[in-house]
């Protein structure tokens, strides 16, 4: 980590001064691929607890602009208007910049990470359907993570990947990087890629909303804790398609903490059925109206049955799953 006023590329050859990096750089002596992040960090005089989160309107604006690929979209709090994306570069332009992938997050999913690799989990969803200790624990658990949150800053992100020439010509200028201006860091990247289109993106633009900690993490246990009501309440009557109702809330309380991928096919199914990602990109979240909690039924959408895959993953007895 580099602060302001450092010189990141004089710190890179003092951390490592074994690499013969003049070398290394050298075309004709392989590739060199080499890994930059920058972080957006709340101003430290202003103590009030914030959380950074990346507009992805503006995000994709400007991803679509450096010709970056379709990647992977992230969405922080099933909020569909905020959270992050990663995506490598169309080959093409790779040959032309120098850069092959980049990633913006936010840090907001950090309370809940339990490893290096970034594992999030809230248990299973046979868990969920028996509403068991286990499941109400990890529910406790995360939502004492939240209440813990509520007193910190998560900041935002952004990294990239590009040769080692094309990176060390982004370092070499690094007051630009670590100042308090975002525009300064798109604008020295509109330099270094020759996209003149990002103009618009970086003068007008205003990609990262900032949220008390205490507003942000306060909704999303209210948000939990709505959602576990629901699933307790419906566990007493047991509907047929009541399996899949539960994948369903258990995918909505995943995306509360981080952006699940829906593993099993009868949750794609109903998942697309009730346009979930349509949903949320249209009305800014997701919501299930029609789930009708007096009856204990969700009507028309989904399926009014549990599949048999449904049955099975549901099925208490973990020898034939």
């Amino acid at each position: 980590m580099v602060e302001q006023g450092g010189d990141p590329y004089a710190e890179l050859l003092w951390k490592f001064p074994h690499c013969d990096w003049e070398y290394m750089e050298k075309r004709e002596n392989g590739q060199l691929l080499m890994d930059l992040g920058m972080g957006f960090h709340p101003n430290p005089e202003d103590t009030t607890p914030l959380v950074f989160l990346w507009d992805l309107k503006e995000v994709n604006q400007s991803y679509d602009t450096a010709g970056m690929n379709a990647g992977q979209v992230h969405h922080a709090g099933m909020m569909g208007r905020y959270g992050g994306r990663q995506s490598e570069m169309e080959q093409k332009r790779q040959a032309i910049v120098q850069l092959c992938f980049c990633s913006t997050y936010s840090l907001n999913y950090q309370p809940f990470r339990r490893s290096q690799a970034g594992e999030i989990n809230l248990g299973e969803d046979i868990d969920a359907y028996e509403v068991n200790s286990t499941y109400r624990n990890n529910l406790e658990s995360h939502i004492m993570m939240m209440q813990w949150s509520k007193h910190k800053s998560f900041d935002a992100r952004e990294e990239m990947r590009g040769s080692g020439t094309s990176i060390c010509q982004v370092m070499q200028d690094a007051a630009s990087l670590v100042s308090n201006d975002l525009v300064s860091v798109k604008a020295l990247l509109i330099r270094l890629t020759g996209l003149n289109q990002m103009k618009t993106y970086v003068e007008a633009s205003n990609p990262i909303l900032a949220v008390k900690s205490e507003l942000y993490f306060r909704f999303q246990i209210r948000h939990m804790k709505e959602l576990q009501n629901a699933q307790t309440h419906l566990s007493k009557y047991r509907p047929a398609n009541y399996g899949t109702i539960m994948a369903v809330l258990m995918h909505m309380l995943c995306h509360i903490l981080h952006s699940p991928v829906a593993q099993t096919r009868y949750l794609r199914d109903a998942l697309r059925d009730l346009q979930f990602y349509k949903v949320m990109d249209t009305f800014g979240t997701f919501f299930l109206h029609e789930l009708d909690l007096e009856k204990a039924v969700l009507p028309l959408y989904i399926e009014q049955e549990d599949s048999d895959e449904c049955l099975l993953a549901m099925s208490q007895d973990k020898s034939i799953r």
